[in-house]
């Protein structure tokens, strides 16, 4: 009697390749965080496409000159207090306005570093001291980056605004800052309202 093997072994060969797909082993089912340093915690990492969060204005803050004589420029501002909220900053963002930022609070200073992961537009990273003072500042940081931006010296505050505004009014280092944040009710400096 004569049998037809070709049904068989197809079948053998299309489990085969189900149970292949299955399983638990091997480099089909290796998670790699692309682009990611790898000192960034899995927690850190995006999960995929989000939707563009909306600016709401939190606080305001002020840029002044190193001696504290002339306002450079007024910004509303978003205010990251929580880790969560820093972890987010302006991630997904595809425009902000001119006279928009967001203002970074961390609980005490210490050396910081940000950088551009699934950030859309240039920004100008700003790093302050636990006075309001800038320490350092890294200017038009290329979007979708993710190298480190470290402020080089202890901050305890992080300004991010539009790529190139730091230029436009002559922000530098040892420039001071004041705000008011509208959620704490706390002032920073001096600012009348």
């Amino acid at each position: 009697m004569r049998t037809n093997l070709k049904f068989p072994f197809l079948f053998f060969v299309f489990a085969f390749f189900i149970w292949q797909c299955g399983s638990d082993t091997g480099p089909a089912n290796t998670t790699t965080q692309v682009g990611s340093p790898t000192n960034t915690p899995p927690n850190q990492v995006s999960k995929g496409p989000q939707e563009e969060p909306q600016f709401v204005q939190e606080g305001i803050l002020e840029f002044y000159s190193p001696d504290g004589a002339r306002k450079l420029q007024r910004f509303e501002i978003e205010i990251a207090h929580s880790e969560k909220e820093r972890e987010q900053g302006l991630m997904y963002r595809k425009h902000m306005e001119d006279s928009q930022g967001m203002l970074f609070v961390f609980e005490e200073p210490d050396e910081q570093s940000f950088w551009m992961h699934n950030t859309y537009i240039p920004l100008d990273i700003i790093y302050l001291d636990e006075n309001g003072v800038v320490v350092s500042l890294h200017k038009n940081c290329r979007p979708l980056n993710d190298t480190p931006l470290p402020s080089g010296k202890e901050a305890q505050y992080v300004v991010e605004l539009n790529g190139g505004a730091s230029d436009k009014i002559g922000l530098k280092v040892g420039c001071t800052t004041q705000w008011r944040d509208f959620i704490t009710n706390q002032n920073k400096g001096n600012l009348a309202f």
